[in-house]
């Protein structure tokens, strides 16, 4: 897997990424950023052929990885019409889930974080992070401050920024 994974990474390969068993048309596509032996990061692509941030998930729960699909092909060319280009995102791939977090952390980013392979999702800014547990000033789907939640950083099974959801988020805060 990691050499497959390494392959798709250094040749930029847009990817189709199924992790719900549940619903084989629900699926992430993207270019792989990197990973270690727990996540994978990827840059998302939306249907359109537009940017749709940064993904980091849980290896564990993907199903399938797709490539050189029709759907791929065709969203290449979409994305080709949008000027689509990469961001140039480095993590470290020691500690990859904890650079991610500390990344939007850092640049005040909107995040979504994923329990227990999604059953669970959070939206908010990173307040705190330490090495068990990360603090979030929730946002509820309206863009309202909701609270706080306390969660433990080992069940974070996706955490994302940048996204098409959470940029609407942003937009109905301001």
């Amino acid at each position: 897997m990691k050499q497959m994974l390494t392959n798709l990474k250094n040749n930029f390969v847009l990817c189709e990424i199924h992790s719900n068993l549940n619903d084989v048309d629900e699926f992430f596509v993207g270019y792989l950023i990197c990973f270690d032996d727990d996540m994978l990061v990827f840059e998302s692509v939306t249907s359109r052929g537009k940017y749709d941030g940064i993904y980091c998930i849980l290896i564990e729960s993907i199903v399938t990885i797709k490539y050189k699909t029709i759907y791929t092909t065709n969203l290449e060319k979409l994305m080709k019409h949008n000027d689509f280009a990469l961001k140039n995102i480095n993590f470290d791939e020691e500690a990859l889930l904890d650079s991610v977090l500390k990344f939007a952390y850092s640049k005040g980013l909107m995040c979504e974080i994923a329990l227990f392979d999604g059953d669970y999702s959070l939206k908010g800014y990173i307040n705190s992070i330490d090495n068990n547990f990360i603090t979030l000033n929730l946002i509820d789907s309206y863009g309202v401050p909701n609270g706080v939640a306390i969660a433990k950083i080992n069940d974070i099974s996706l955490a994302a920024f940048e996204t098409e959801e959470l940029v609407e988020l942003e937009i109905f805060k301001s």
